[in-house]
């Protein structure tokens, strides 16, 4: 049984304060939080304790960190067992219920999954730019059918693609796609492999070893491992990076493929592009997500799957989409 120590602490101390030091104290990738506690029985969920989140006001070479909880803090309910602690004043929690109340989670109003891009176990070999792209097609025009436009997690931005010219050859494991090789021998198979397609041959054997050995990888070193959903990235789709500032959504009508540092929703409601950019989202992921240093998100499938969707009207949907779709990709 997973036992959390924040669950400990709650059951078997008397929390006492809670501070953030977020971004401005320390210099650190994570960020540090101070909880002070009294050895005696538990006080339970739905005590409230002074908290807070060290901002930008604070000065860290004069400041006072006793005085700037008293000036600063709130007065935050403990959560009950196995809810995320976020620092939150009583109106927060009551928006945030509201919200939750208010609506169904994201994971129940989606038709299918949340994915996550492609691994290729060696971008080197399977990524490609513009010049290598065009020269793979001009040398065997056949190149072209494998060759798919290409999206990285720092191209993907808030209503925006950024797309950097690069191409990943897309040659799906013989688990999830009949070949002309699939079923041969590893020798037979290259060989087929060749005369298919010369070019992009050529253009692997110099990472022959490092494809065989590579651990993600399909039946054969020039396929790639197996995917269960790969005609979802020729949909209609949101994409988002997993590491982000700030919502960062945008719809792909174009059919990008995306790599690992990319999530993706396969959708035609356009509409939800706009409600996941939206502060009120970006508010509530906060509160359930693990932060990262100077206040960036992951973008955790379990965790996004909890953003709630507000029940409204189809016309109301129309327009949110119209919205997003005047926003240039």
């Amino acid at each position: 049984m997973v036992c959390y120590l924040i669950d400990y602490l709650v059951q078997n101390t008397q929390p006492v304060k809670l501070i953030d030091m977020g971004p401005e104290v320390f210099e650190a990738a994570v960020d540090t939080n101070i909880l002070l506690m009294r050895n005696l029985e538990p006080a339970g969920a739905g005590v409230t304790i002074k908290a807070v989140t060290i901002g930008s006001d604070f000065d860290k070479q004069a400041g006072n960190i006793a005085q700037y909880l008293h000036k600063n803090g709130v007065d935050m309910e403990l959560p009950a067992k196995g809810d995320p602690w976020a620092i939150l004043s009583t109106v927060d929690v009551a928006m945030q219920r509201k919200m939750i109340n208010q609506g169904e989670p994201l994971s129940e109003y989606l038709e299918g999954e949340i994915y996550r891009g492609i691994i290729t176990g060696l971008n080197e070999a399977f990524v490609v730019d513009r010049e290598t792209r065009d020269n793979l097609i001009l040398e065997d025009p056949s190149s072209a059918e494998v060759l798919k436009p290409f999206l990285r997690g720092r191209d993907v931005r808030r209503w925006r693609m950024n797309f950097a010219e690069q191409y990943l050859i897309v040659i799906e494991s013989s688990e999830n796609r009949a070949h002309p090789w699939s079923d041969e021998s590893a020798v037979e198979a290259e060989m087929i492999f060749a005369t298919r397609y010369p070019a992009i041959h050529t253009h692997l054997a110099p990472f022959r070893d490092r494809l065989m050995n590579r651990q993600d990888k399909g039946k054969f070193f020039w396929e790639l491992r197996s995917c269960k959903y790969w005609n979802e990235f020729e949909r209609t789709k949101i994409i988002y990076p997993d590491i982000y500032q700030h919502q960062s959504f945008t719809v792909d009508k174009a059919m990008f493929y995306c790599g690992n540092t990319c999530y993706f929703i396969p959708t035609k409601e356009t509409w939800l592009c706009g409600l996941l950019n939206s502060r009120a989202v970006e508010w509530f992921y906060s509160l359930i997500s693990n932060s990262l240093g100077a206040g960036g998100l992951r973008a955790f499938t379990e965790k996004m799957k909890q953003i709630s969707v507000p029940d409204i009207s189809p016309a109301e949907k129309e327009q949110v989409s119209a919205i997003v779709d005047s926003n240039p990709c």
